[in-house]
């Protein structure tokens, strides 16, 4: 079975956590492997929290840590709202060699559905990894979209995937060296980080997912007619009424801010592992007022393929 693999730090335990037990809570399977990823060290506590949240009854979960301080010596996240865990992932070909293929997750996703048939999928082998499309490159105006594909050197960005789940071929990678290859890169700094790293090393090996499976913000904020430019209006319908793995891929964390689209059920599943009750906050009227109007633009650029001038990020 594929395994599901987590990157994190003491400081990302709890939306790591909550991302565990929706799995385990929403995945039709009897038997759940879990690797969580970190460097150096992690707390007591922090695995403690973790393996709590992987326990669930008439389920064999089992949950393994793993230290990439020897793969990864150089992850540093230069992007506010990420940690440097996310480039842990690039050594998973060389950490977990008695596996074909693994299935890797960000730790502010949440489960919404059964993803039993996504970690029964086997790649074929002329791909190296699987996801879903990114929706950023919908709004880059033609410079901009220029200036990326200068400093990420690959022909055009129809290919370009979010990296929040990926299921990776490890095999393939390790047949090409991959895990090396993407780990030499991490002092580039590209602008997006791993994520530019794994679309710049699989580019044209990549499988595309239905956005169900990495329902980001945008999903649930811009209309079909945007979204038709990355995904086939099936898949938006699908992702939008009965989302699989819904990702908050942006500042606007769930257990920050009290609003978000889809953040209830993050909630929910939240107070089913924790006793407490986390003080969110709303965004202010001048805030959203500031995003309805970005969105507006970027609606308007996008319908008649102008782009817009938004930051590249996760």
């Amino acid at each position: 079975m594929t395994p599901i693999v987590f990157s994190t730090d003491d400081n990302y335990v709890m939306p790591t956590a909550v991302a565990i037990r929706s799995i385990v809570a929403n995945t039709d399977l009897g038997v759940i492997d879990f690797f969580i990823l970190f460097k150096d060290s992690l707390s007591a506590k922090s695995k403690a929290i973790l393996k709590r949240a992987a326990q669930w009854e008439r389920k064999t979960v089992n949950l393994d840590f793993l230290n990439v301080a020897s793969f990864v010596n150089r992850a540093e996240s230069h992007i506010g709202h990420i940690s440097g865990a996310t480039y842990y992932r690039l050594a998973l070909p060389d950490l977990l060699q008695r596996y074909d293929q693994c299935l890797y997750l960000d730790g502010d996703i949440i489960v919404a559905g059964d993803i039993k048939p996504l970690l029964e999928m086997s790649l074929a082998d002329e791909y190296l990894v699987a996801g879903v499309k990114a929706t950023s490159p919908i709004f880059y105006k033609s410079k901009d979209r220029k200036k990326i594909l200068e400093e990420l050197e690959i022909p055009d960005l129809d290919q370009y995937v979010n990296a929040g789940v990926l299921l990776m071929n490890l095999k393939g990678m390790r047949k090409e060296n991959l895990a090396n290859k993407m780990i030499q890169m991490i002092p580039k700094e590209y602008t997006v980080q791993d994520q530019d790293i794994i679309n710049i090393i699989c580019y044209n090996k990549i499988y595309f997912l239905g956005p169900q499976y990495n329902a980001m913000p945008t999903i649930f904020e811009y209309p079909k007619a945007v979204l038709n430019k990355a995904y086939s209006l099936n898949d938006i319908r699908e992702a939008k009424k009965t989302p699989r793995i819904i990702h908050f891929a942006n500042k606007y964390k769930p257990w920050k801010y009290s609003d978000r689209p889809k953040g209830d059920i993050w909630y929910a599943t939240y107070q089913n592992i924790f006793s407490d009750s986390l003080s969110r906050i709303a965004l202010s009227r001048m805030e959203r007022m500031h995003r309805w109007l970005n969105r507006v633009k970027n609606i308007v650029y996008s319908l008649f393929n102008g782009g817009c001038n938004g930051e590249r990020k996760n």
